[in-house]
């Protein structure tokens, strides 16, 4: 994949400036010294950074790496095979003397809803026929388990109804409203999933009363403005 780019960056940019940019929309690995200068050689000018994820300090660090990689020391303290950046933070040197024209995409969270995290590890399944319930307290939001998922939409319970549909994880699992108690959507899994931490939530064919903007977005993007994003 790194060698596919590494000749299409070349094709493309030739002995010129290129008008022409390839992007990362994955940047998670950006820690990892050797991951981080391959794809830096293969071409690579955009770096996406998605802020549903990315805590703050893990986008500043993953954009001061990615914008001062032209060369990374070759000493023995800093093998390219073992550095990660988080422990090597800093010494990877600054701007080389070549035209640095990378930069770093900031993608704002935007008006979405979350489901939380498990408490239990990473991933759980959702097995068909279960019942499952959804709550909006934060008490849950990060000791979700496969019988009781917190999710970030404060007016759920007043937007959803029995027989309501709720799906997780972009669509992949479906759910069924089947009651609503004290601010509590009790639901049936309708098929069985393998669900992982703060995956998307949809209420297909509800009105959801969210912000086109959202503080965490306009926090986000003073962020990226103070760090040249």
């Amino acid at each position: 994949m790194l060698r596919h780019l590494q000749r299409v960056a070349t094709t493309v940019c030739g002995p010129t400036i290129s008008k022409r940019s390839i992007t990362s929309r994955g940047f998670k690995n950006a820690e990892d010294a050797k991951t981080t200068q391959e794809l830096v050689d293969a071409g690579l000018k955009i770096a996406r950074i998605n802020f549903s994820h990315a805590t703050y300090e893990e986008a500043e660090l993953r954009t001061v790496n990615f914008m001062s990689f032209d060369s990374f020391p070759t000493d023995d303290n800093y093998s390219l095979g073992t550095v990660n950046l988080r422990a090597a933070r800093g010494v990877h040197g600054a701007h080389g003397s070549e035209f640095n024209l990378r930069s770093v995409l900031l993608d704002t969270q935007g008006p979405e809803i979350r489901g939380g995290s498990f408490a239990d590890g990473n991933k759980v399944t959702l097995t068909k026929g279960d019942a499952i319930t959804i709550t909006t307290d934060e008490r849950f939001k990060k000791n979700s388990t496969k019988e009781l998922l917190y999710v970030t939409y404060a007016k759920l319970a007043e937007t959803v109804s029995t027989g309501s549909t709720i799906l997780l994880d972009d669509g992949l699992i479906s759910l069924t409203v089947e009651s609503i108690e004290n601010g509590q959507v009790h639901c049936r899994v309708e098929n069985t999933e393998v669900l992982g931490n703060r995956k998307g939530v949809n209420l297909p064919g509800l009105v959801v009363d969210l912000p086109a903007l959202t503080e965490k977005d306009k926090q986000d993007v003073e962020f990226g403005i103070k760090h040249d994003m």
